[in-house]
């Protein structure tokens, strides 16, 4: 009987470990989704791609560049994480896919999926973003008003996050900046470490 019940302990807690596993997975595919819909609505915004102007739409290409140059490299997503959002906020009516032919460098053309913000779509986008401004407030502020930088995929763009640190008190900008400076020393001696790494490995 003892063994037996080990081995129910043993499989109870391997079918835990293996929901645990999927349950978090299913948590970080929609934290992903929720942020890179975010960027999206964001670069559509500030790049002035409403559908009654005339100045510049994105496809999913452009899109995914524009999203890695936002984050500083930080973040690269691919076209194929792309296209499914965009199609599920033209469903929604937050978006419109318009077709246009583009010219390419070697000067054929083809027919290519443009996407612009709707009316609806700029209100929408609107309030995303001062949502996501609230909650960057609020992690700048947290732990007794000491602020913490949020986790990467939390981070706003840079003009945003500007605005952010403009109306923070002088006394908070000061405990970020020490954080940040204890962050930067940490993250430089894990340079150093992978790089005597790497050069033993070399060696190797």
């Amino acid at each position: 009987m003892v063994g037996h019940s080990k081995v129910f302990e043993l499989s109870t807690q391997i079918r835990q470990e293996e929901e645990a596993e999927q349950l978090v997975d299913t948590w970080l595919h929609r934290y992903r989704r929720g942020s890179l819909r975010f960027f999206i609505l964001h670069l559509l915004l500030h790049k002035h791609s409403d559908c009654k102007s005339e100045r510049q739409s994105f496809h999913g290409y452009k899109l995914a560049k524009a999203i890695k140059e936002e984050t500083h490299g930080e973040w690269s997503p691919k076209t194929a994480s792309i296209y499914p959002i965009l199609k599920e906020l033209v469903k929604e009516k937050v978006i419109e896919q318009p077709t246009d032919v583009e010219t390419l460098s070697d000067d054929s053309a083809r027919s290519i999926k443009q996407y612009c913000l709707t009316p609806f779509g700029i209100i929408v986008a609107k309030k995303l973003e001062e949502s996501r401004k609230n909650m960057a407030k609020h992690f700048l502020a947290r732990h007794g008003g000491a602020p913490r930088p949020p986790p990467p995929m939390f981070r706003l763009p840079k003009k945003e996050l500007i605005e952010i640190l403009e109306e923070t008190e002088v006394e908070h900008l000061i405990d970020f900046q020490h954080h940040l400076l204890k962050i930067r020393d940490h993250n430089q001696e894990i340079l150093d470490i992978i790089d005597k790494l790497l050069e033993k490995k070399k060696d190797n």
